[in-house]
This record gives C-alpha cells, sequence and structure tokens, in this order.
C-alpha cells in the first residue's frame, strides 16, 4: 500500500445506534453499530469501545527559572475502560452495509473530585489506514430503591 493511500482515510460511514441514552445502574445500553462502505477493503475488527472519564480542575506548581508560578489545570483520569470487539476480520465490498448488535453494562461512578462522563465509541479498524469512528455519551443514573 503507497505510503499516501495510508494517511487517507477510509471511505466508509460508521453510525452508532443506542437504544437510550439515559439509563439506570445496572442497566444494560443496546444498539447497533451500521457500517456502509464506499470502498472495498479489509476490515480488521469492528469494536466498541466503553469508557468512564473523571475531569477535574486542580492547581499545579510551575518551576521555571524565574521562580514559580500557580496555574489551574484541567486534569482528565480514565477510571474504566473497556473494548468489545464486535466481529472478526472479515472483508467488505463496496457499497456494502453491515450492523453488529451490542448489549453492553458500564458501572456507575460517584465522582471524587469532579465530573464523571461516560462514553461509547464505535470503531471500525483497519490495517494501515485511520478507524471510522462514532462517539455516543450515554447518562447513567442511580438505580431506584424498592
Amino acid at each position: 500500500m503507497s505510503f499516501l493511500k495510508r494517511l487517507m482515510p477510509l471511505r466508509a460511514d460508521i453510525s452508532l445506534q443506542v437504544e437510550k441514552l439515559n439509563v439506570q445502574d445496572g442497566e444494560p445500553i443496546k444498539g447497533i453499530v451500521n457500517l456502509e462502505s464506499k470502498e472495498a477493503f479489509k476490515i480488521e475488527v469492528v469494536r466498541l469501545e466503553v469508557r468512564v472519564e473523571e475531569t477535574w480542575k486542580e492547581w499545579r506548581q510551575m518551576h521555571t527559572s524565574r521562580g514559580s508560578q500557580s496555574s489551574r489545570t484541567t486534569v482528565h483520569a480514565t477510571v474504566y475502560s473497556n473494548d468489545v470487539p464486535l466481529s472478526e476480520p472479515f472483508d467488505i465490498a463496496r457499497g456494502e452495509k453491515k450492523d453488529f448488535p451490542f448489549e453492553v453494562m458500564i458501572p456507575m461512578y460517584q465522582p471524587t473530585r469532579g465530573q464523571i462522563t461516560y462514553s461509547l465509541k464505535a470503531v471500525a479498524s483497519v490495517k494501515g489506514r485511520p478507524d471510522v469512528t462514532k462517539e455516543a455519551h450515554p447518562t447513567i443514573s442511580p438505580s431506584r430503591g424498592v
């Protein structure tokens, strides 16, 4: 494969359809990843990347030749990460459409320093080319007591 071809994004569309973006703690998130190709290529894997991240602001001390300075920075920490494969490697033809249903559980986290965000990202991975991706941000609420 030529060097320039490796830099070109795939001519494909991917979509991420989630049944409900607002779920209760302990409730699975269900949906479908749709992939439509506009060229023929070999897919290494279609996967769903599940992430939970906490974001907060904190003061940081920076030491320079002129002395120390404090600055407020935004800090991101991944508290949960899981890549869920939705396919094995396969060849896809130009104009072909494929659906990949999924059902995942995301644990609920309480923030310790800032704000918790949840994300789902559908990824079609092809060796040597940029991935085709689509992202969604579900909300997970505490389960209701009975």
